[in-house]
């Protein structure tokens, strides 16, 4: 239906451009064929108007019902994705600060890594990451509305972000994954010394 509503307004404007000048041509003032031409875009514009209001009166009843399930799922997502974050953070956090305080007492001492400091900035990097995408999913969510222009495009915007603070995540265990595995590296070289 939108297709072939779309369709048909490229084809009237398509048909209002290339006629234009052709009438303007037999008439030969300059004045008319402009004239035409802002009439054309106007007319053309008044139907764009008039799709943008059919979508519109298309949610009611079932339609906007179920935009408003839609609206609410998505609040229940993102209210889950952030308590899934912070839980996740948390846990990374006090997995990395074990693992932290575990190289400074015991690694330390006898063996030191080469790119420890590189590894701990690469996890506060990615920690930043993970926050910044929570974010951005948030402030996606907080504008998503049935009442709105193109509801679908936001959900779709809503999905991706979401997708992106999952990726921040592993992303986020991994590079503390890195740091245990040099850890262990370091350790078992130690002991096989």
């Amino acid at each position: 239906m939108k297709i072939k509503i779309i369709t048909s307004l490229i084809f009237i404007f398509s048909l209002a451009l290339l006629v234009t000048p052709v009438l303007a041509e037999k008439n030969n003032p300059d004045n008319i064929s402009v004239v035409r031409r802002a009439d054309a875009q106007e007319r053309v514009e008044e139907k764009i108007q008039a799709v943008r209001e059919n979508t519109k009166l298309r949610l009611e009843g079932a339609k906007l019902r179920t935009c408003q399930v839609r609206e609410d799922a998505v609040n229940k997502r993102i209210n889950n994705l952030v308590r899934l974050t912070e839980n996740m953070e948390t846990k990374f956090s006090s997995i990395s600060a074990r693992v932290i305080e575990y190289y400074e007492t015991k690694v330390l001492p006898d063996k030191s890594l080469s790119n420890y400091q590189e590894l701990i900035d690469e996890i506060a990097t990615k920690k930043a990451a993970v926050d910044s995408a929570l974010d951005s999913a948030q402030s996606s969510v907080g504008s998503f509305s049935c009442e709105s222009d193109d509801p679908k495009n936001m959900y779709t915007t809503f999905r991706e972000n979401m997708q992106t603070v999952k990726n921040a995540l592993k992303e986020y265990r991994t590079s503390i994954k890195n740091l245990i595995v040099a850890i262990r590296t370091l350790n078992s070289e130690e002991e096989s010394e």
